[in-house]
């Protein structure tokens, strides 16, 4: 209790100056660790995490449903996809690789996909209306891959011939469900994801017609729990937040953006504190980060040209995992460990 308080204190002094903060919705869930989250609007929100753990919201995060799927209590649920207050996904991690369905706000679950192949490990998710696909690390060299068509309802397993390719230290981390993005394109999976481990890669696929491009970016790496967690598109380019989870604190190459308005899309950038497990664009657009080390976010719309370069702000210590803000609205939550799930405030 004396740490807590300790801790209370110091972000209190720190952080007092600075115009944003975040407010603590849900912390009763201490043993879980949230990865997972998708926030509908501003009323309806899904969480996901360890111990079997899903949370439901229909009122902007200030009241929490808590669901264990039965027969799932002990798996991680490292993402989950929202549709409404009733529909949501949820993928299980680590084999089998599951992925759950609800249709009745989490009363009851199905299964509606299931692989038990030795090394499956899902690691994301990505929607664009009801056409998605999943992220899995490299089976037999190449990237697990998945589609739907039909929000969740069926997955079907993308042939060999249209997964990219993976380097040997290659592979993808569940650090918040966000290192895979589609481009919204009905009927068409065309997409990116970012990898990390002995080599950090940005992965172009388009899934329609079988076609990938691959290529290195200038993220930390060359380490186990090195490399790429989490991509967006932004200012017309990709914007890549990265780290070391084995020494969080150093910001070295922690940053990688690929824009025509970058003139050496290669050169890594130092920008927020430490390792980034997630980032995520507003509605304004500037940029929030989160991870191990606390959430950081731009002063102002995030711009990367020769002469201007973002300047970011700590504005919390905690370690959330993951940041979204509503894909119709302004609410911005953010979850992360000891189940904490918090609010940004201006």
């Amino acid at each position: 209790m004396k740490q807590v308080l300790l801790l209370m204190a110091f972000s209190i002094v720190v952080f007092s100056g600075i115009a944003q903060s975040i407010q603590v919705l849900d912390s009763s869930q201490r043993q879980v660790s949230f990865r997972g989250l998708s926030v509908v609007n501003d009323s309806v929100a899904w969480v996901s995490g360890s111990r079997g753990t899903i949370g439901r919201s229909t009122n902007g995060g200030l009241h929490w449903q808590w669901l264990h799927p039965k027969g799932f209590e002990q798996r991680d649920f490292r993402d989950i996809e929202g549709f409404d207050a009733q529909t949501a996904v949820a993928m299980a991690v680590d084999s089998p690789g599951i992925i759950l369905r609800t249709s009745d706000g989490g009363q009851s679950w199905q299964t509606v996909y299931r692989s038990d192949l030795p090394g499956m490990f899902l690691d994301a998710m990505a929607f664009a209306g009801d056409t998605g696909v999943c992220l899995g690390d490299p089976i037999d060299g190449f990237f697990w891959m998945l589609q739907t068509t039909d929000a969740g309802r069926s997955w079907t397993e993308v042939p060999i011939q249209a997964r990219p390719k993976a380097e040997p230290g290659e592979a993808c981390f569940a650090a918040s469900g966000t290192n895979i993005l589609l481009v919204p394109e009905p009927g068409n999976l065309r997409g990116a994801f970012v990898t990390g481990g002995k080599v950090s890669k940005l992965h172009l696929f388009d899934l329609t017609v079988n076609q990938q491009f691959g290529g290195k970016v200038a993220l930390t790496q060359g380490q186990t729990m090195t490399g790429g967690n989490s991509i967006l598109w932004h200012g017309g380019g990709f914007v890549m937040a990265a780290g070391n989870y084995t020494s969080p604190q150093v910001s070295d190459s922690n940053l990688a953006v690929m824009s025509p308005q970058w003139p050496t899309p290669h050169q890594p950038l130092q920008a927020f504190s430490g390792y980034a497990s997630c980032i995520a664009e507003l509605s304004d657009g500037r940029l929030i980060a989160s991870g191990v080390p606390g959430v950081s976010i731009t002063k102002q719309k995030a711009v990367f040209s020769p002469g201007q370069l973002p300047v970011w702000q700590k504005i919390n210590p905690h370690p959330y995992h993951v940041v979204q803000q509503a894909k119709q609205g302004k609410l911005v939550l953010l979850a992360g460990a000891r189940g904490y799930v918090g609010k940004m405030q201006e």
